[in-house]
């Protein structure tokens, strides 16, 4: 945790290295009711019969009631409530505080928000990269893009469910924020941009899978550590043979757009025997993908990216693959410089290679374009560092090891974090697993210490530490016959023995259909939200809930639960449409209002986001026996909006 100047109570601190990905505990005031009433709905109607749903939505009831009235908790969660309590009560009064994650370690930083802002400014002042435009294209853009999908529709290049997921009614402008490089001097930020609603996101993933049959093809291309070292383990080394490594200076801010469209072309024999769209047409999407959806906002401000490939667009990956598969082959081709073996990975680039050459490759490689350069790095010690593996030259061959960078936290989920055990000691399984199949078995003994220390600094008990170590590929192939099992989940919040004991009903009941656990509330809600805030009408993939008023002389305590998919405020306007059209077969709102006379409260409708972790909302409790009621809504599948809608009513 990077402080400098800031300091923070000892406890609060600690609770912060905990990562934002620990559990905090649940009581009666955090009980996630209404998220596990929504949770609940969606997987049991599944169930085909509507007499065995009633049983299960019964029976479900009963047990959200019965742990809510039953939550206790153990003294280890009263201090981390407590804690966590003390930790927003001193963010709050500390408002130049913001908490963020550093950009490579999985550290967590706090910084001063006016330092924070003062490094966004300099990245976005960068005239060469971003211009400040004064109109929000987004409407313009998402027309477009629905224009393009429905001709991909009528002529058969995607069918009528592919439509449906890549037309979209509700898309946002892309927020761009910094991640610090607290391995770099002055901590510089590496721009990250949301593009989970941008208009062409669904689109950009269609043509990503496209291309990405093309890159996956490539022979440079490691997909991961363990790719690696099988690759690398046949390399025979000569007298003259070092270990080198190249890495592009900010690879996806430096991408030439039109370098990457020129590649398409050029490789269009090979990219159209996945796809049967016109390399005309197909030019005029990535056109779109790429450069006219260069669009982002920091603080209500609008900027246009004019170079480059934004960090978190759903192309960049797959582009800097092809531009990096197209630079070795351009380079390597016919090069007297050319190593002996070669792999990469995004932007880093591993090689063997005669050392007297390394001078001229690097400069081959430069010389390519003017906007990727790349630095060198060389053995040192007869040894070098290659994703998460240290290289070793023994003689003729290649000796492997497992590495940790020194940024890194060695952090993982933590034992008492408020998850399932399963998925905590599978977290720490898969640790064990890379450590030693990385490693050559001399290093096992030294990593066996390295992996004792990092489980037991995420309060790992040492008896569970050395069972995990013993019996680590029983578990792993336990792990891939589980994963090979058939069948779709379906999220529900995680409880303590309320998840497991549901868990058991629907694998009783409901075929093909398992249930992955998700958190509640993790410490991820004390970290600063360094996007650019969307307007509460604007939400989309929220829960919602309206309270019934009743009638001036009729208190009514009853309340309405949806979610929905579209704007928050067009899904409001639906509900009031329906009431005053007398539609009773909408939805429970609108029967209950119309059968009733009583006027829904639409002006103070409270909201949690679905698809997001928020701080738990302060939900009025409901009376008793209302939590098993459940009545379906009709579902329209011919309209976009209904059909996206998913409502759990309690009328």
């Amino acid at each position: 945790m990077v402080l400098k100047k800031i300091k923070f109570p000892l406890e609060i601190k600690w609770l912060l290295s905990l990562g934002k990905k620990f559990a905090l505990p649940i009581d009666k005031k955090t009980f996630p009711l209404f998220q596990l009433i929504a949770d609940g709905e969606e997987v049991i109607r599944e169930v085909k019969d509507e007499k065995e749903q009633e049983l299960i939505r019964a029976q479900y009831g009963n047990m959200l009631h019965s742990f809510q009235r039953s939550q206790n908790s153990d003294q280890f969660a009263k201090y981390v409530l407590y804690v966590n309590k003390q930790a927003i009560s001193f963010l709050k009064r500390n408002k130049n505080i913001i908490i963020l994650s550093a950009d490579k370690g999985n550290v967590t930083v706090a910084m001063e928000r006016n330092e924070y802002d003062d490094k966004m400014s300099v990245l976005l002042s960068d005239r060469s990269t971003y211009w400040r435009v004064r109109h929000n294209p987004t409407t313009t853009l998402q027309n477009r893009n629905n224009e393009l999908v429905k001709w991909l529709n009528n002529n058969n290049h995607i069918d009528d469910k592919e439509k449906n997921k890549m037309t979209t009614y509700t898309a946002q402008l892309p927020s761009i924020y910094g991640l610090p490089k607290t391995h770099k001097p002055s901590m510089p930020m590496r721009p990250i941009v949301s593009s989970l609603n941008l208009p062409c996101y669904e689109l950009s993933r269609f043509v990503g899978r496209i291309l990405q049959s093309v890159t996956n093809e490539t022979k440079y291309t490691v997909k991961n550590s363990y790719e690696f070292v099988d690759k690398a383990r046949n390399v025979k080394l000569q007298s003259n043979d070092v270990l080198v490594s190249f890495d592009v200076i900010s690879l996806f801010t430096n991408i030439p757009v039109q370098l990457a469209i020129n590649i398409i072309k050029k490789k269009w024999d090979t990219i159209s025997r996945h796809t049967k769209i016109s390399q005309t047409k197909f030019i005029e999407i990535m056109d779109f993908c790429l450069k006219d959806n260069n669009y982002l906002q920091f603080k209500d401000i609008i900027y246009k990216q004019i170079f480059g490939m934004p960090m978190g667009n759903p192309l960049s990956p797959t582009i800097a693959d092809l531009v990096m598969d197209h630079l070795l082959d351009e380079c390597l081709t016919g090069c007297n410089a050319k190593p002996n073996f070669i792999v990469k990975y995004v932007d880093d680039i591993f090689a063997v290679m005669d050392k007297y050459k390394v001078a001229d490759l690097l400069l081959i490689l430069n010389g390519f374009h003017s906007k990727l350069q790349f630095t060198v790095e060389n053995e040192n010690n007869s040894s070098i560092s290659f994703l998460d593996v240290k290289i070793h030259r023994m003689d003729t061959q290649l000796s492997f090891d497992w590495f940790q960078k020194p940024t890194a936290s060695g952090r993982l989920i933590n034992f008492r974090s408020n998850q399932a055990k399963h998925i905590i000691f599978n977290t720490a399984s898969n640790l064990i697993n890379k450590v030693f199949t990385l490693s050559d078995v001399r290093f096992h003994h030294s990593n066996t210490i390295k992996v004792t220390k990092i489980l037991s600094d995420n309060g790992f008990p040492p008896a569970i530490i050395r069972g995990l170590i013993l019996q680590q590929q029983c578990r792993r192939a336990k792990q891939q016959s589980e994963d090979n099992n058939k069948g779709y989940f379906k999220s529900i919040v995680y409880v303590p023995k309320l998840a497991e004991s549901f868990k058991q009903v629907v694998t009783k009941n409901i075929q093909d259909v398992r249930l992955a656990f998700k958190s509640n509330q993790t410490i991820r809600h004390l970290f600063t939200k360094l996007k650019t805030k969307i307007d509460r009408d604007k939400r989309t993939d929220v829960i919602y809930k309206i309270n019934c008023k009743g009638k001036p002389d009729e208190t009514c305590n009853l309340c309405y639960i949806g979610t929905t998919k579209q704007f928050l405020r067009q899904r409001l306007s639906n509900h009031k449409s329906d009431i005053k059209n007398n539609n009773l077969a909408k939805t429970a709102l609108a029967a209950h209002s119309i059968d009733k006379g009583h006027s829904p409260d639409f002006d103070c409708v409270k909201m949690d986001l679905q698809k997001r972790e928020t701080s738990k909302t302060n939900w009025e409790e409901l009376t008793d026996g209302q939590v098993a009621e459940f009545i379906d809504s009709e579902e329209t599948d011919d309209d976009i909006y209904s059909s996206d809608d998913t409502i759990c009513d309690r009328f």
